[in-house]
């Protein structure tokens, strides 16, 4: 019996059974400081791991919907260009609308329909040759300026 101000109180000896079970703690076992450390890293990698994924992510759903309107624009320039053929009706013949691809200047040729003959091209190749070799130098020679863009400004000015 312990006395406690002047008091007696029982004490009870644990049961067998209260003896055996585990003592479960509230507490978080305590962790050291190079494993703090090392945790911190690991969310701190698993984070940035997750954000480069939604970046890609983000990055290919951008690249599909370029691409998705790239294809649209080049179904509209071929129906406008159906269109034109037919309003023109020409009986000697053709023209033909495309893109050039390594400039993106609209060509135009004139063909004679009897010899499928190209009578006229605007730009002519020649010119559309210059523009690219220009724009290739200049790439070269200043490494800021893309082909494309140096290709695009040489074309408008011709």
């Amino acid at each position: 019996m312990l006395v406690n101000n002047n008091r007696s109180v029982p004490v009870v000896p644990p049961s067998q059974e209260e003896a055996s079970k585990p003592v479960v703690s509230d507490k978080k076992p305590e962790t050291t400081g190079v494993e703090a450390k090392a945790q911190v890293q690991a969310q701190a990698q698993a984070q940035a791991q997750s954000q480069a994924l939604e970046k890609a992510q983000q990055a290919q759903k951008a690249a599909v919907a370029q691409d998705a309107a790239k294809q649209a624009e080049e179904q509209k320039l071929k129906d406008a260009v159906e269109a034109i053929n037919e309003k023109l009706n020409l009986k000697e013949a053709s023209l033909e609308f495309r893109v050039d691809k390594e400039s993106g200047k609209t060509v135009i040729s004139v063909f004679d329909k009897k010899t499928d003959e190209k009578i006229k091209q605007i730009p002519s190749e020649e010119v559309l040759e210059m523009s690219k070799n220009l724009a290739r130098n200049l790439n070269e020679s200043l490494g800021q300026v893309d082909a494309q863009s140096a290709i695009r400004l040489i074309s408008e000015s011709v």
